[in-house]
């Protein structure tokens, strides 16, 4: 049986918690992983030589030494709760992001919106929800996600670094009862050796505009608010395959793609259909998407990158 209680104003699911129900829990959230994030959007960076996250800190109440780092740095927890007598993991009620005691980022599950469930895609880190179906939280924020969830500072939960100056950064898991728990460390910053970063590429996609991509094989149209930063656009074609991007790079709405078909036969045109595959934790999985013909092209929308080809269903599907 579900239960859920929602704002028939708004049709936000709500706590049950906030209403008084209850269940015995005595038990702190579980830490079981902690990570910095190298954010190479404007500025190069790096930590300890890695200039890609997510870079895993290890477990600890309180690390002793310093780890060394420059430029722009986010941080992810990997963390749930559990309750008494049962054996269940549920996710976090709050977290909370503190550097030199100032909090920077706040994540609270008090009430959720529908229309925003994609963009839980931007809060977590999809890259290994993808490859591993790890479920990291990514305390800092980008331009594009908006989730109603998070409130960060100026900052957006992203910390820039000086050179040679130290940061305490702590961070707080809650449950709703209140049993916390914490870990702390230490960043210094260092000289900045990386190259700077050019955003000069034509592919280049913004999160705030309208993004086009076309050849003469394929045609992509993205509306403003698909994305939730700004990145440089990856296209490769092999045969009849087309590579858009990665399928590590979540999109928070449809797109049209339209896609020359010359390898189908105009008797299976009107049976024509959009294929996407991509790997899914260790397999490959494909999504098939309605089509129709027009102007020499297949036309269909998706919402995820991957790998795309045109195919077409046997008459007996139809």
């Amino acid at each position: 049986m579900h239960f859920e209680i929602r704002d028939t104003k708004t049709e936000e699911t709500i706590n049950p918690f906030e209403f008084g129900l209850s269940v015995k829990d005595s038990q702190k959230p579980l830490i079981s992983g902690v990570y910095l994030y190298p954010i190479n959007d404007k500025i190069p960076s790096e930590v300890s030589g890695k200039t890609t996250g997510p870079v895993s800190i290890g477990v600890s109440t309180n690390f002793p030494t310093p780890f060394l780092a420059s430029g722009q740095i986010g941080f992810g927890i990997k963390s749930y709760d559990k309750h008494d007598g049962h054996a269940n993991t549920n996710g976090i009620d709050k977290i909370e992001v503190y550097v030199d005691n100032q909090k920077t980022f706040t994540y609270k599950a008090e009430r959720f919106s529908f229309d925003e469930t994609r963009k839980i895609n931007a809060l977590v880190d999809y890259p290994s929800r993808m490859k591993a179906n790890s479920w990291i939280y990514q305390t800092f924020s980008r331009p594009g996600s908006g989730l109603s969830m998070v409130s960060t500072d100026e900052s957006s939960g992203i910390l820039t670094l000086e050179d040679g100056k130290s940061y305490q950064i702590k961070m707080v898991v809650s449950d709703f009862v209140g049993n916390q728990s914490s870990t702390s460390f230490t960043l210094k910053g260092r000289t900045n050796s990386l190259p700077q970063i050019s955003t000069q590429n034509p592919n280049r996609f913004y999160w705030d505009k309208d993004n086009r991509f076309t050849n003469d094989q394929i045609d992509l149209s993205f509306p403003k608010g698909a994305f939730y930063q700004d990145f440089d656009f990856i296209y490769s074609q092999n045969g009849n395959t087309h590579t858009l991007h990665n399928n590590n790079t979540p999109v928070q709405s449809y797109f049209q793609i339209a896609i020359k078909a010359d390898h189908i036969s105009p008797l299976d045109l009107p049976k024509a259909i959009i294929v996407r595959s991509y790997p899914y934790n260790g397999s490959w999985k494909k999504d098939y998407y309605p089509a129709q013909y027009k102007d020499g092209k297949i036309i269909g929308q998706a919402r995820d990158f991957g790998v795309f080809s045109v195919n077409y269903l046997p008459i007996f599907l139809i």
